[in-house]
């Protein structure tokens, strides 16, 4: 009891202090199934997203990032219950050899990964957990659509015949490229960077 008293103290008095840290650690991003994802965490992939996609670390670049970064972080969470409600689980030597393929994809030396993130202040978990959430989802799926999705000889030779009757003739690719408006009033912002 005295416990919980203490902590209570604590959290009021960070809360009435407005120490960020605290804030970003005990701030709620979103609930997704009652387990909580926090302002720390979604901070954390923040920095990691920024990192690697080489961005500029602006007022302007973590706002237009926020709501996609945390709609990431749903979706793994979405998919990491999955896992667990049908018991598929991932190994270390299943990660390590993807933070390899990672090091290796980003020309940096062993352990430059690690280097990397704590020059960065970014711990490691917000990569791994990623990491994990995709691995068992690739799990999943594969083992739920597997069968359906094998292709068979006669799949082929449909496309390459295809292909030859088509031959000599104009071709168009067409692409679709996605711009989410979480929120009414971003609408404007959305079609301007459109």
């Amino acid at each position: 009891m005295k416990r919980l008293l203490g902590f209570s103290f604590l959290l009021s008095l960070t809360l009435m202090t407005g120490d960020a840290r605290a804030q970003d650690v005990l701030g709620i991003a979103a609930v997704v199934n009652d387990k909580v994802i926090s302002a720390y965490d979604l901070g954390m992939r923040l920095k990691l997203v920024v990192v690697f996609s080489d961005l500029p670390i602006t007022a302007e670049t973590r706002q237009r990032l926020v709501p996609q970064v945390l709609r990431m972080l749903i979706d793994e969470e979405l998919k990491r219950q999955e896992a667990k409600r049908r018991d598929v689980s991932v190994s270390e030597e299943e990660i390590n050899r993807t933070l390899s393929g990672l090091e290796k994809l980003n020309k940096l030396s062993r352990g430059g990964l690690d280097s990397l993130l704590a020059k960065r202040n970014i711990k490691k978990s917000a990569l791994t957990n990623q990491i994990k959430a995709d691995i068992v989802w690739r799990i999943l799926v594969r083992g739920r659509f597997f069968d359906v999705a094998k292709v068979r000889d006669e799949d082929i030779n449909a496309v390459l015949a295809e292909i030859k009757r088509n031959e000599g003739k104009p071709e168009y690719r067409v692409s679709e490229i996605f711009l989410p408006v979480d929120r009414a009033e971003d609408e404007t912002e959305v079609l301007t960077q459109a």
